[in-house]
């Protein structure tokens, strides 16, 4: 059997999705007030959106917020991709039937 190599594809395109989410709901809605859980769950999610404390002079509804959410996303994704890696190695083993 050979193993699921659709693992780390499949986790990097949900962290692209999920910052893409979250980027859009702060380009579309008025994010200084947002819910302070909201903002938890929105970090615990998106971990690369902490970057955007750096980023405190990027005017928002612009084409440098689009490209730094751009940024932030790949991001996001690339941490997802090696926390898919991880579990694919570690947790969730295919087993070995002898027909690869």
């Amino acid at each position: 059997m050979k193993k699921d190599w659709w693992t780390v594809p499949r986790f990097a395109t949900l962290g692209f999705a999920v910052a893409l989410v979250l980027g859009s709901y702060v380009e579309f809605t008025n994010y200084n007030r947002m819910n302070p859980i909201l903002i938890l769950i929105s970090l615990i999610s998106c971990p690369a959106a902490l970057l955007t404390l750096l980023a405190m002079d990027v005017d928002p509804h612009t084409s440098t917020a689009a490209i730094f959410w751009l940024f932030v996303g790949l991001l996001n994704a690339s941490i997802y991709a090696l926390v898919g890696s991880i579990l694919r190695k570690f947790v969730w083993r295919v087993p070995n039937l002898g027909h690869e």
